[in-house]
Formats: structure tokens, sequence, C-alpha cells
């Protein structure tokens, strides 16, 4: 996006949290952009825990 912005491009971005039953935090991320109005992309990202 970095590269896009740097173009002078417009960008749109949503970013979503999907929580599962009996978690504290989500169990992913969905992040959906658009650049200069063309088609969404929607990009899933796992949270994955890590021991201490």
């Amino acid at each position: 996006m970095a590269r896009w912005l740097k173009d002078n491009k417009e960008i749109s971005v949503k970013i979503e949290p999907v929580y599962m039953e009996n978690n504290d935090g989500p169990a992913k991320i969905n992040v959906r952009y658009t650049i200069e109005g063309e088609r969404s992309v929607i990009k899933s990202f796992t949270n994955v825990q890590r021991g201490n």
C-alpha cells in the first residue's frame, strides 16, 4: 500500500475483527481494500496464540 500511496492512488481500507465464542480476542482479522475504486481485495489474517 505504501507504493500505491506514493503513486498518489486513492485507497479505501476496512478492517473487521472476527470473534468466535469464548475468545477474548478476535480469531481472525479481515482486511478489505480497494484501490482507485476498482474491485475490492479481501485478505484474512488468522490470530495465532503464541507462548510467553
